[in-house]
C-alpha cells in the first residue's frame, strides 16, 4: 500500500552528498539520530517531515515510498504533501471515514463529491 522507503530516504541522501546531520538541519528534523531511524527502517517519518526531507533531498516526495512514482495510490500522494488524513478531512470538508473510504478505494458512488474535494486538496485530477 505505499510504505517509506527506509532504503530510497538513504539513497537520495547519499546522492544528494549530505550527511545525516546535514538533512536534519536542511529538513528542519530535530536530530541525525531521527534520520538514523527513518534509515534502518525503524520508523517512518510523520507526514510533516516527508515534504522537507524530499526538498531537502532535491527529490519528488513520492520517491521516497515503496510505489510506483508513476502511479502512486491516494495515501501516498496526501503523505508526500505532509497531510494527515485529519488535515485532509478538514481541508476537503469531509469526514475522516470518508477520506479514509476513498484512500482505500472503498468510495461509492455518493462519494463523487467528497472524492472531487479530495482529489482538488491534492492537486489531482478526481477518477
Amino acid at each position: 500500500m505505499g510504505h517509506f522507503s527506509s532504503d530510497r530516504l538513504r539513497h537520495a541522501r547519499l546522492a544528494a552528498g549530505l550527511t545525516r546531520e546535514d538533512l536534519a538541519q536542511t529538513a528542519g528534523v530535530r536530530s541525525a539520530d531521527r534520520i538514523r531511524d527513518w534509515e534502518r527502517g525503524a520508523h517512518a517519518p510523520q507526514a510533516r517531515y516527508v515534504p522537507r526531507l524530499a526538498a531537502a533531498l532535491g527529490v519528488d516526495p513520492v520517491v521516497l515510498y515503496d510505489v510506483d512514482p508513476a502511479r502512486p495510490p491516494l495515501r501516498v500522494l496526501r503523505l508526500a504533501r505532509g497531510l494527515s488524513l485529519q488535515q485532509l478531512a478538514e481541508l476537503a470538508g469531509v469526514p475522516i471515514m470518508t477520506c479514509q473510504r476513498i484512500e482505500q478505494g472503498l468510495g461509492h458512488r455518493h462519494d463523487l463529491t467528497a472524492l472531487n474535494r479530495v482529489s482538488r486538496v491534492l492537486g489531482i485530477p478526481a477518477g
